[in-house]
């Protein structure tokens, strides 16, 4: 990865987190921060993941993959849950400790089947890449704990 973009994502990943502390990301669908606070906050969450990714890298995730994983878990996986929490609690609704457990472990098998993956693939590249994640996500999707809630149908 060139060094300016690795750079860049250092500075979205480190930033992702202060930027939700500081009330700057846009709430989705006009939520209020107030509805948002009634459960599990998002912030809540985008800490949860963000302290995932750091138990679970030893050194060796790029920052790419690390925004990935920070992203893609917080907008396709728990912002549609806390929602639909919100809006629909009596047709589908989540216990949200389990949710977060699934989320913890889901990051921790992602990352550890990477590494794992990278050493048989590539014994020269010694970091871990966003595409490395997106491999290993497809190759795991049914196995994942948060494909287990049936979001996605």
């Amino acid at each position: 990865m060139r060094t300016e973009f690795n750079e860049i994502y250092e500075n979205l990943f480190a930033d992702y987190q202060y930027d939700f502390e500081f009330g700057r990301r846009n709430y989705s669908r006009g939520f209020s921060r107030r509805q948002y606070a009634m459960q599990y906050s998002e912030f809540d969450f985008v800490r949860i993941i963000r302290r995932a990714i750091d138990r679970s890298d030893q050194g060796l995730l790029r920052a790419d993959a690390k925004y990935f994983l920070l992203v893609n878990f917080h907008h396709l996986v728990v912002l549609p849950v806390l929602e639909n929490n919100l809006i629909r609690r009596r047709d589908f609704e989540i216990n949200l400790y389990e949710f977060q457990k699934s989320i913890e472990a889901d990051i921790d098998t992602i990352i550890q089947a990477s590494f794992l993956e990278n050493k048989v693939e590539n014994s020269t590249e010694s970091f871990i890449s966003g595409h490395q994640i997106m491999i290993t996500i497809d190759s795991l999707w049914k196995k994942l704990s948060t494909t287990a809630f049936n979001i996605w149908g």
